[in-house]
């Protein structure tokens, strides 16, 4: 995949050089193999204090998943349990250890990663012509399904290719997106808007370029039945991380943190009525049934 290709171009191997000693200094916007991130003093840092873990079935996966998230300065990837350490503080040290690889962002030449392309995973328009959406990606509802045939999409079995895909959808004025997997060449047209995605390798996920209802999902980024949470997982309060309107509905709080420079996000009750429009990034979110946790995508504020 092209994005693959771009990404070990860019971020180039340093291989360790080290003995048994097996400390160093990671140079930034490369990645260090084999190397463990660690703290300043040594140590392999704290959970959700220094970063996050997710699993990632590869290097590649762990790279893309942290340049998703501006807050996040690099990552770590163990090679036999698919451990992905998100990294939310800078680690200038690594320990050479086998099976493991870590990356820091270059904090001198660029606000965002210069590694490896910060559209890794995650194209916003350019790939298809009046579309924005997602690379490795499936579609899913607004509640993380996959739809029904017949229903949120139908299914067309004889294109060539993604291409050939996008260009029917395109020719429909009903169709709102399209999801295309290269292993059997199918092609969903989906009738629905599908505002959310599940990460899966050779599908594609995109959908039209609208300035309806949808524009506001295109320019965000979230969590239906969540609710927002700052970096340590903290609700924040109201009058500080968020400011509180009563008795609106969804979109009546999307357009109101759309409307505003200086809203980062948007978290919404259904059994409440409440729309908090936040003034800082939540980069975490908590489940919570009827509630929706959703942050502006980081080009759309910049």
């Amino acid at each position: 995949m092209i994005n693959l290709l771009l990404f070990f171009l860019a971020a180039q191997w340093v291989p360790s050089s080290l003995s048994s000693a097996s400390f160093g200094q990671v140079i930034p916007g490369k990645i260090q193999s084999p190397g463990a991130c660690r703290t300043k003093s040594g140590s392999s840092g704290d959970k959700y204090i220094d970063y996050d873990v997710m699993k990632a079935k590869s290097q590649y996966q762990c790279a893309t998943a942290c340049s998703e998230n501006d807050k996040c300065n690099g990552w770590e990837w163990s090679e036999s349990s698919g451990a992905c350490e998100i990294w939310w503080n800078y680690a200038p040290e690594y320990e050479a250890l086998d099976g493991y690889s870590c990356f820091m962002k270059d904090t001198y030449s660029s606000m965002r990663f210069s590694g490896y392309p910060v559209s890794a995973g995650r194209v916003l328009g350019g790939l298809f012509n009046g579309y924005s959406g997602h690379v490795d990606a499936a579609c899913r509802t607004s509640s993380g399904e996959n739809g029904d045939r017949g229903d949120e999409y139908d299914r067309e079995d004889d294109f060539d290719d993604k291409y050939e895909c996008a260009n029917e959808c395109t020719k429909k004025s009903n169709c709102r997106g399209f999801e295309w997997n290269d292993d059997n060449k199918r092609c969903e047209l989906w009738w629905e808007y599908a505002p959310r995605y599940e990460r899966k390798d050779d599908f594609y996920c995109f959908m039209k370029d609208t300035k309806g209802d949808d524009y506001y999902y295109n320019n965000y980024e979230g969590y239906s039945g969540a609710v927002c949470r700052t970096s340590n997982y903290m609700t924040g309060s109201n009058g500080n991380e968020y400011d509180v309107e009563y008795n609106v509905d969804m979109h009546e709080c999307m357009d109101m943190c759309s409307k505003s420079r200086n809203c980062y996000g948007w978290e919404w009750s259904r059994s409440r009525k409440q729309c908090e429009l936040w003034k800082e990034y939540a980069p975490k979110h908590v489940k919570a049934e009827d509630n929706y946790c959703f942050m502006k995508q980081r080009t759309d504020r910049d």
